[in-house]
């Protein structure tokens, strides 16, 4: 009986990390609205032109200086 129980319990382990898994493949594949730098709305704009940009315009000229 304990042997079942582990396997049940083994199953739901799994399917609850595979779950947590597709949430955070979900939530990656949505574009962020602000920027990871100062949190400022980042404009629709520069969303249009740039999908995956993750940076405002000014904390992206400043991120490119630096490097």
């Amino acid at each position: 009986m304990a042997d079942e129980a582990d396997q049940a319990d083994a199953i739901a382990s799994f399917e609850r990390a595979r779950g947590v898994s597709k949430v955070r493949a979900t939530l990656a594949a949505i574009p962020r609205r602000d920027c990871i730098d100062c949190g400022v709305v980042i404009p629709e704009k520069r969303h249009k032109t740039m999908p995956n940009v993750q940076r405002c315009f000014p904390c992206q000229q400043e991120f490119e200086g630096e490097r």
